[in-house]
């Protein structure tokens, strides 16, 4: 697993600073390469002291080894040469999507859809304009299948 790849399996138990840290490093991976970690804490806006914790949070990592675990990835091939930042978003997210369909197993799939029908009641949040949450009941129909019926739905706009 590569650094990169180390910062985003662990960025849901990141703090807020390290997440903005962890942002940064996935979204500059070519600056990390060559910046200081005092370049890098003020072009983030951190000190240099939470980025070396940082760093050992990943994988007990020095900022040296960071940057060395980021220079041994392959440079992806097809940089996007746009100005648009929308471009720029769309390839890194199209590149997160790529790395996580890498690690996802069909165990692990099997095992989130069987929490998934174990629970009484499943919360979709958005940070959108609107949320919605929808309470199943599982049942059994006359063939022996099970099936998840809505017994609720609320629909709220803010």
């Amino acid at each position: 697993m590569s650094v990169l790849e180390k910062i985003e399996a662990q960025y849901m138990s990141l703090t807020k600073k390290e997440k903005q840290i962890a942002l940064y490093v996935l979204q500059h991976p070519s600056e990390i390469k060559t910046s200081t970690i005092t370049e890098l804490a003020s072009k983030i806006g951190t000190s240099p002291a939470l980025i070396t914790h940082f760093c050992k949070k990943i994988d007990n990592l020095s900022f040296m080894d960071l940057k060395l675990g980021i220079s041994s990835i392959r440079e992806r091939e097809n940089i996007v040469q746009s100005d648009l930042v929308a471009d720029h978003i769309s390839d890194f997210y199209y590149h997160v999507i790529e790395r996580t369909k890498k690690n996802l197993t069909i165990e692990l799939v099997d095992a989130v859809l069987e929490k998934i029908k174990a629970a009484r009641r499943i919360y979709i949040w958005s940070r959108e304009l609107w949320t919605f949450s929808i309470r199943v009941k599982p049942t059994v129909d006359s063939y022996g299948n099970e099936q998840c019926l809505r017994d609720r739905f609320a629909y709220d706009v803010n």
